[in-house]
C-alpha cells in the first residue's frame, strides 16, 4: 500500500514538473522568440492546401512588406522588421531572409507598419453574438476613446450560372472594413455604426456631437470623416479640462 502511495506521489510530482516546464517555455517563447510558424515566401497555397493562384483578388489589402516594429507589452523590440497584414487569416507576417514568420496572436504583442498601429484585441460581435479577438487598426487614439478599424477578407467560392439569365463568378476574395471604438475602461472594443455612434462618446457631449455631425455632414461610413469626428470629440474633452 505504501509503495502504491509513493508511486502516485511520484507521478503527480512528475506531471506537475512537466506542466511547469511547459509554462516556462511558453513564457520564454512569448518574450523571446515571438514567431509562431514559418512558411516559404513564394507559397501559393493557404493553410488548408487550397491553391490561391486561381482565386481572383488578394488576401492582403497591401501585398508589400513594409518597414515596421514589434512591441512586447508596449516596449519596442530593437530589431526592425518587414511586415504585412494578412487579412484573410488575420495574421501578421514578418519577412526574414527567405521565409515568412507569423507573429504570435496575443494582446501583449502590437505591430506598427509604416507608423500605422495594429493591436490584437478582444472585440464584441454585432447583435450580441459574443466576442472574438483579432487585429484592429488604430485610426485615432484619444485620452479616453480610440477609433479602430477591422480589415477582413473572406473567400467566396466560384459560382456557375444556372441559366442564361444569370452570371458566373470566379472564386474570389472579398474585402470589407468594420469600425469599432474602445473606451479606456472597456475590456472589449464595441462595433461602431450609425445607430450606436453616440454611445462611443460621453453623455455630456452628445448634443455637440449631433450638431457637429449635421453641420459638417459627417459620413459615418467614411474613414476620414470618422477620424474627424473623434478628433472633435477629443477637443471637447480637452476644453473641459
Amino acid at each position: 500500500m505504501k509503495l502504491t502511495n509513493l508511486l502516485i506521489v511520484f507521478l503527480v510530482f512528475s506531471m506537475t514538473s512537466i506542466a511547469q516546464t511547459s509554462q516556462i517555455s511558453a513564457r520564454r517563447n512569448s518574450t523571446g522568440n515571438f514567431f509562431l510558424r514559418t512558411t516559404n515566401v513564394n507559397v501559393t497555397r493557404d493553410h488548408n492546401g487550397m491553391n490561391l493562384d486561381n482565386v481572383k483578388g488578394s488576401p492582403y489589402y497591401n501585398e508589400n512588406f513594409l518597414l515596421g516594429s514589434v512591441y512586447v507589452k508596449d516596449k519596442a523590440v530593437k530589431e526592425k522588421f518587414e511586415i504585412r497584414y494578412n487579412s484573410y487569416y488575420d495574421e501578421m507576417e514578418i519577412k526574414k531572409n527567405n521565409a515568412i514568420e507569423t507573429l504570435i496572436k496575443d494582446e501583449d504583442y502590437t505591430c506598427s507598419i509604416m507608423g500605422v498601429t495594429y493591436i490584437y484585441h478582444n472585440y464584441q460581435l454585432k447583435k450580441n453574438k459574443g466576442y472574438k479577438s483579432g487585429y484592429l487598426k488604430v485610426l485615432h487614439k484619444g485620452q479616453n476613446t480610440a477609433l479602430l478599424m477591422q480589415e477582413s477578407t473572406k473567400y467566396k467560392e466560384a459560382l456557375q450560372a444556372k441559366t442564361s439569365m444569370t452570371s458566373s463568378f470566379p472564386a474570389r476574395f472579398v474585402q470589407k472594413v468594420k469600425y469599432f471604438y474602445l473606451n479606456t475602461n472597456d475590456s472589449s472594443a464595441k462595433p461602431l455604426h450609425k445607430k450606436s455612434i453616440l454611445e462611443a462618446f460621453s453623455a455630456d457631449n452628445k448634443d455637440e456631437i449631433k450638431s457637429y455631425i449635421k453641420s459638417e455632414k459627417i459620413d459615418l461610413e467614411n474613414t476620414d470623416d470618422l477620424i474627424k469626428l473623434f478628433k472633435f470629440n477629443e477637443s471637447l474633452a480637452n476644453n473641459l479640462n
